[in-house]
């Protein structure tokens, strides 16, 4: 990547992610993701893939290397214009008061209190409304479903980026969003954090256990293949084959064409050399 796409690439320069500061090490990562695309982290349980995705949102510090905005490195932009080009959101997110649901929304436009937009209030009902729980604007977060509060939470970080900021490429990091939310909303939220990515410009990185959705939906693939060993990015149907899924995951698949010809795989267990099947 060079040229204007290198100076808004999110960059994982020499990246070395430990889970503590004398503890193993789980992955190492040289890779430059492009805004406009969403990118999907996929590996096993322990790889290490909210661990890196709390590096890349500069909430801890690697092991080894630096993540950078373009040229920049993450620890050098002040909190203020970071939260302005980066929204995050964990995998389990916590509200410890009565807050209601659109109060904790309009916490995602806190960093742009002293440069508020002229649409503040329509940016919360729009981002409310892309995640259907303006319905719930007025209940107490605390009493929502675990797939209501993920859709309050995911609103939260879409208004923090809603519109494009003259500071540069803005990134949306999500650790596990579709984890909490059934079927129907987990395609409805991929599908429009593709768009957004498409249509804004936004960058887009999902931590995901799914890897069908992450065929559909993502443009590239992050994999984390856990033990130390190198992650690699490249396109999904490269880095989601068959024989990547047997070596990383130990599974079998079989690939299938759904009606509108997206790639989707049928797993089962791999199956052991010299094991008996028992029925």
């Amino acid at each position: 990547m060079s040229g204007p796409a290198a100076s808004q690439a999110l960059v994982c320069a020499g990246l070395q992610v430990r889970a503590s500061a004398h503890g193993p090490l789980l992955a190492t990562v040289q890779a430059a993701l492009a805004p406009g695309r969403l990118t999907a982290i996929v590996g096993p349980n322990g790889a290490g893939k909210s661990t890196l995705m709390a590096v890349m949102a500069g909430l801890r510090p690697p092991a080894a290397g630096r993540v950078c905005l373009g040229a920049e490195p993450l620890h050098r932009l002040p909190a203020a214009q970071l939260a302005r080009r980066m929204a995050f959101m964990a995998q389990e997110t916590q509200v410890a008061f009565a807050f209601s649901a659109q109060e904790v929304v309009e916490m995602g436009r806190y960093p742009h209190r002293h440069q508020p937009s002229h649409q503040e209030a329509q940016i919360v009902q729009s981002a409310m409304d892309s995640m259907g729980v303006a319905h719930l604007a007025r209940r107490e977060v605390t009493t929502l479903s675990g797939g209501e509060r993920a859709r309050v939470q995911l609103a939260r970080v879409l208004a923090q980026l809603w519109q494009p900021h003259s500071l540069g490429s803005q990134w949306l990091l999500l650790d596990e969003p579709t984890a909490a939310l059934d079927l129907q909303h987990q395609h409805q939220v991929m599908a429009l954090l593709r768009i957004r990515a498409q249509t804004q410009g936004l960058g887009v990185v999902a931590v995901l256990h799914d890897l069908n959705l992450a065929l559909r939906y993502a443009h590239e693939v992050l994999l984390v293949p856990g033990q130390g060993r190198a992650a690699k990015l490249g396109a999904v149907a490269d880095i989601l084959t068959p024989d990547c899924m047997a070596r990383v995951w130990g599974i079998h698949s079989e690939a299938v064409h759904m009606q509108d010809g997206a790639l989707q795989y049928l797993f089962a267990p791999a199956p052991r050399p010299g094991a008996e099947v028992c029925l």
